[in-house]
């Protein structure tokens, strides 16, 4: 680590100066480079691979003799997210079946007078 580097030896550092040390760095982790907003302290989107997978019914899958009413699912990738942008793969499933994105739900009514 660059701070343990230029640091003296047996000497602590602080949790700003590990921040600011974090916030400057670059490395390559299981997903590729891993490139840090300095303004933010996270991942720039643009160093990071998302996906989304759907879940859904395999309908190929046998039935088994010992579970004859147990259902199996396969994962679908629909989309993903690479240098900052969603791309479509397929059509996401959901569960009605259907590719029509559900309404959104209402937001909540919040009394902050109720003492629970």
């Amino acid at each position: 680590c660059e701070l343990m580097s230029t640091s003296e030896p047996n000497k602590y550092f602080t949790g700003e100066e590990l921040f600011k040390a974090f916030v400057n760095t670059s490395f390559h982790g299981t997903s590729g480079l891993v490139d840090i907003d300095p303004e933010t302290g996270t991942r720039k989107p643009q160093s990071a691979v998302f996906s989304l997978t759907n879940f859904v019914d395999d309908e190929d899958a046998s039935p088994s003799l010992e579970f004859p009413q147990k259902v199996r699912f396969r994962g679908e990738q629909t989309y993903y997210l690479h240098s900052g942008k969603w791309a479509a793969i397929k059509n996401y499933t959901y569960n009605d079946g259907t590719h029509n994105r559900p309404p959104d739900l209402q937001a909540a009514d919040v009394n902050r007078h109720i003492i629970s």
